[in-house]
């Protein structure tokens, strides 16, 4: 049963590790095409301008990781916008996600209070940091585009650090500083576990529903 979207869109993740689940799930050859940008707003523009025009293409998932603002989104959940006349939503709702509304933001929003400051001041019901980017070069090239996002951290969730400390200007991870705020705070190392082991469940809900919107559609629901 073909793919209630379609074939061949472009699949963006943020990180290899949003990523990875589901391309394991992907036969050969793969009924799309998935490009991994690089963490935040600046790696996700340089990604843009390497690719072929978005117009040669059916219609685009922006993927990955999103932190919840909206107290009432579980982890795991899988939250979708697309405009209410996409045709990209009905399917993506009917596959089994949430409609909501995403905020894009510069920086990790690492605590509690700031998230309910944000969904105060914004309404949005969650954060993320490239898909915003993506829609908008979607939009201004006519290209039907949905943001597709996993809640990684609940709205009442403080993450172990604050990992913007430790970001590079690329977005990527200063190892050697990361090392020594853990050598500093070991008691962090346990909570930091915790929070990877949930982070790798939630990329596997991810490729989960990927999988059931684009590769085995005939799947219950």
């Amino acid at each position: 049963m073909p793919s209630p979207l379609g074939a061949d869109p472009l699949i963006f993740f943020a990180l290899e590790s949003e990523a990875r689940p589901f391309r394991r799930l992907l036969p050969s050859p793969p009924p799309c095409r998935v490009v991994v940008t690089g963490m935040g707003p600046q790696n996700t523009r340089r990604a843009l301008l390497t690719l072929q025009p978005l117009h040669q293409i059916p219609y685009v998932l922006t993927c990955g990781f999103a932190g919840a603002l909206n107290p009432s989104f579980p982890l795991g959940a899988i939250v979708v916008e697309a405009d209410e006349n996409d045709a990209l939503r009905q399917p993506l709702l009917d596959t089994g996600a949430t409609a909501g509304s995403f905020l894009l933001v510069d920086r990790i929003v690492a605590r509690a209070e700031h998230k309910q400051q944000l969904r105060t001041s914004t309404g949005a019901d969650a954060v993320e940091m490239e898909s915003g980017i993506i829609r908008e070069a979607c939009r201004q090239q006519g290209l039907p585009c949905a943001i597709v996002r996993v809640i990684s951290d609940i709205a009442a969730e403080t993450l172990p650090l604050d990992f913007n400390q430790f970001l590079n200007r690329n977005g990527g991870i200063q190892f050697v500083r990361f090392a020594g705020a853990l050598i500093r705070h070991p008691a962090k190392v346990r909570d930091l576990l915790k929070f990877q082991s949930q982070l790798r469940q939630c990329a596997r809900n991810l490729a989960d529903f990927l999988s059931r919107l684009l590769v085995n559609p005939s799947l219950d629901r």
